[in-house]
């Protein structure tokens, strides 16, 4: 909860926070993908791409 300011008498008024964490690749392992399939290129087979590196969002809304 929290405080308002107000012009005299009972004030009600709240505000609400909340923190949160989200994460993705959180080992920070390799995510190969678009393999390859053109026989004739030297890549044949190969992983040509990887997914992003570890990533963490910290984040705060306050709601009044």
């Amino acid at each position: 909860g929290g405080r308002g300011g107000g012009q005299g008498g009972a004030n009600n008024e709240r505000f609400t926070m909340e923190i949160y964490a989200q994460a993705s690749n959180v080992l920070n392992r390799v995510n190969v993908g678009g393999f390859s399939g053109n026989l004739s290129s030297p890549f044949f087979g190969r992983p040509t791409s990887a997914a992003p590196a570890r990533r963490i969002e910290v984040g705060m809304n306050v709601r009044f």
